[in-house]
């Protein structure tokens, strides 16, 4: 009879620990839980691996476990969790699902898709899967197939009516198309998204972006204007309302934009090489100077900004700081572009004479560089200068024209004697001529770009450099544009 009281009280003693310990896993699952909800990541895993000891298989304890430690960006432990908690329940979709997800944060793209695939293979009309899948082609610029996923999650969810997946996929569609240059499609994505969500600000950004393409001037104003509104504080947006007036050649309202661009995102080198791009097409060379500098602190590999920085020196009189970056550009692209503008420049920096001392007088100032194409509506009167020439490009398959960097909508400008000008011509989408123009002739005219020769033309596709040239009422040389097919 002893024995058996022992026996009996040593039962229950056993009994109330098991019932002790299970009260401990489910505290500790709590805590983890109420850590987890108020995004205190790591004492949400202490408590989710204390309960996990207790109770090694709980699948609950296990998801909430991957999940705080993918918070807390610890991917490797996250998806080492996963996977276990998917040997417990390997029919799960969802969990499946979210170790797919865990694979794309943690880089694993190629893990990634295969797991996605694996999902949808088990749930094919599964729509974030869908989604996130068509998002991961579209980042590893998989076009075909991320447009293939992409129309899947609007046929799947037409109206939007479950999840925002749908908006965003006629947005990254747009996108898409406008890459590849099928703007009317890009056009058609957009309005779509608009349909859905007249408040999403990227979609009228994007919108405007392909109406500034298709030079519909004010289509891309309403839109880039409405996107601007909905968003006050995006630099990207202001950044391209800068370059839809500049486009307009309306340089004090472009200035705006671009400050507004550059105040909000001051860390961004694109919008300081823009802003400081007008300073110096407005002349202010201090502020230009001022904001070409910060952009190349911030990214000393922009050749553009660059080259626009050596025009500048240049213009001041600093001929050689303006030959150092120009070297700086040519150690890095030995194009023959950069190289015609180091011999013209070495030439006139060799053959300026030493300023003469004076007590009374200090030296005469150095000749400016050639001011920057001044683009018009109409062809100025030859009266209005003196020793500059119009070139004017006829050519209709012309799409966009670039001179040092400055966007000249009006295809005409006025070129200044003895000056050079780096020149992109943008024809279509077949090509873009890339080199330097030389202004040699004395005889201020206008002067006519019409179309280049089928002999030009084969040259070109061989790519080889080729010489243009445009004479003079006296039949000699007055404009020469040394250029390559670049693309």
């Amino acid at each position: 009879m002893k024995n058996f009281l022992v026996s009996l009280t040593l039962f229950y003693f056993i009994g109330l620990l098991w019932g002790l310990s299970q009260e401990s896993a489910e505290e500790y699952a709590r805590k983890g839980a109420e850590a987890y909800q108020t995004q205190q990541w790591g004492e949400a895993i202490e408590n989710m691996k204390k309960a996990l000891e207790i109770e090694p298989e709980n699948t609950d304890y296990l998801k909430i476990l991957a999940l705080s430690y993918a918070q807390n960006k610890e991917l490797g432990k996250a998806i080492s969790t996963m996977k276990t908690l998917l040997e417990l329940m390997p029919d799960d979709i969802d969990n499946l699902a979210l170790l797919g997800t865990f694979y794309y944060k943690a880089g694993k793209i190629e893990d990634a898709s295969r797991t996605f695939q694996a999902v949808l293979a088990k749930d094919p009309q599964r729509l974030d899967t869908t989604y996130n899948l068509a998002y991961l082609y579209q980042e590893l610029g998989k076009k075909d197939k991320a447009i293939t996923y992409f129309k899947k999650v609007i046929q799947l969810d037409p109206q939007g009516k479950t999840s925002n997946y749908t908006e965003l996929s006629h947005i990254y569609l747009g996108k898409i198309y406008f890459q590849k240059k099928e703007f009317t499609s890009a056009i058609k994505e957009f309005k779509e998204a608009i349909k859905l969500n007249d408040k999403n600000s990227m979609a009228h950004f994007n919108l405007g972006i392909c109406y500034m393409k298709e030079k519909n001037w004010e289509l891309a104003k309403k839109e880039l204007t409405k996107a601007s509104e909905l968003a006050e504080d995006n630099a990207e947006i202001k950044n391209a309302l800068g370059d839809f007036y500049l486009n307009l050649n309306d340089k004090d309202k472009a200035l705006s934009f671009y400050e507004k661009a550059v105040n909000l995102e001051p860390q961004n080198y694109l919008y300081q090489g823009n802003l400081g791009s007008i300073y110096y097409q407005k002349k202010d060379l201090e502020k230009a100077e001022e904001h070409l500098k910060e952009a190349l602190n911030l990214n000393p590999a922009c050749e553009d900004i660059r080259f626009i920085y050596a025009t500048l020196l240049k213009e001041k009189g600093e001929t050689q700081k303006a030959i150092e970056e120009i070297e700086r550009l040519y150690k890095k692209n030995p194009s023959p572009l950069y190289k015609t503008i180091l011999d013209k420049w070495d030439k006139e920096l060799a053959a300026k004479p030493a300023p003469k001392e004076s007590p009374t007088f200090a030296p005469s100032p150095t000749p400016s560089m050639s001011e920057m194409p001044q683009p018009s509506a109409t062809t100025p009167t030859l009266e209005a200068f003196t020793d500059k020439q119009v070139l004017v490009f006829s050519d209709p398959k012309i799409q966009e024209i670039y001179i040092n960097g400055v966007s000249i909508p009006q295809k005409q400008f006025v070129l200044k004697q003895g000056e050079t000008y780096q020149v992109e011509i943008f024809y279509s989408q077949e090509y873009i001529l890339s080199g330097i123009l030389e202004v040699v002739g004395k005889t201020p005219q206008q002067y006519v770009f019409t179309t280049i020769s089928p002999t030009l033309q084969k040259k070109l596709a061989s790519g080889e450099e080729v010489e243009i040239s445009l004479t003079d009422s006296k039949g000699e040389k007055a404009i020469i544009f040394k250029c390559q097919k670049v693309k």
